[in-house]
């Protein structure tokens, strides 16, 4: 443990609070905001977006834990057949694949990241599936995905699409590898009603709001 708080004395007070938000299920899009408005170093802020170094390795663990009651919840809209094939764009840290190879126990998921650091978490977390061959993760970009037409049966996409640089085009090539009857759904970081909704770019886009119980 000594090793690790040496290093993150050298991490600056704003990446040490937005580390701390993301461990306590703090929604990354609020984090987004934060830093167009100036609020958090936007060298720290890259590790959200594509993972790095030293930083990027801790970013994709604390994503792991982090990001899984808004999977949670979200998966809750996603019927999954046992045998469904499966692809989640900007996999990060892996666990929504595990999550997803769960309830696919006759299935395969395979995971794409732009981020090598995200690629070897997701590879690690999940390699007793990819040794099975139920598994794949590779190095790939959204706009530009290594597979074939109507691979899936379902794409999904948990707390990264507000990163994709041109998102009709990104929806455009994640459609072109599910099958027809696959259907999408959208689950938006929090933000107003516009926003969510400029997220809805594909005919039949469901978009769901998380709210809080009363």
């Amino acid at each position: 443990m000594v090793w690790a708080i040496v290093a993150l004395e050298a991490v600056s007070f704003t990446a040490l609070l937005t580390l701390g938000a993301i461990w306590a299920g703090a929604d990354i899009g609020l984090i987004v905001s934060l830093v167009k408005q100036g609020g958090i170093h936007m060298a720290f802020f890259e590790n959200t977006r594509k993972p790095t170094g030293f930083g990027g390795r801790l970013m994709v663990a604390m994503m792991n834990i982090g990001h899984r009651a808004l999977a949670d919840w979200g998966l809750r809209f996603l019927p999954l057949a046992e045998n469904a094939d499966v692809l989640d764009c900007g996999c990060g840290g892996g666990a929504n694949l595990r999550l997803m190879l769960k309830k696919c126990p006759t299935g395969k998921v395979c995971g794409i990241d732009y981020s090598p650091v995200s690629v070897e978490k997701s590879r690690k977390l999940n390699q007793t599936a990819i040794s099975a061959g139920r598994c794949e993760v590779l190095q790939a970009s959204v706009q530009a995905l290594p597979f074939d037409d109507a691979q899936f049966d379902v794409a999904t996409a948990f707390e990264t699409v507000y990163f994709w640089v041109d998102l009709p085009a990104c929806f455009r090539e994640v459609g072109r590898t599910a099958q027809s009857h696959a259907g999408t759904g959208g689950f938006p970081p929090s933000g107003d009603a516009q926003e969510r909704q400029r997220l809805a770019v594909r005919d039949g886009t469901k978009i769901m709001e998380r709210t809080k119980q009363p």
